[in-house]
């Protein structure tokens, strides 16, 4: 049998490293949502404590 077009140690390297472009790339896309809901929440808290001292006035 003839092994396919593309295996050996060339193919399983161009995998391995797609795949860590990859999940380089999920990863620094959850990191950016994740400063993003911070930074909003951040916001979100510092609106509701300015809030509260304009009413006491």
């Amino acid at each position: 049998m003839a092994e396919p077009r593309g295996a050996g140690s060339g193919g399983g390297l161009l995998f391995l490293a797609l795949t860590l472009f990859v999940a380089y790339l999920a990863v620094t896309a959850v990191a950016g949502v994740l400063r993003f809901l911070l930074g909003t929440a951040l916001l979100v808290v510092v609106a509701a404590l300015a809030l509260s001292v304009l009413r006491r006035r």
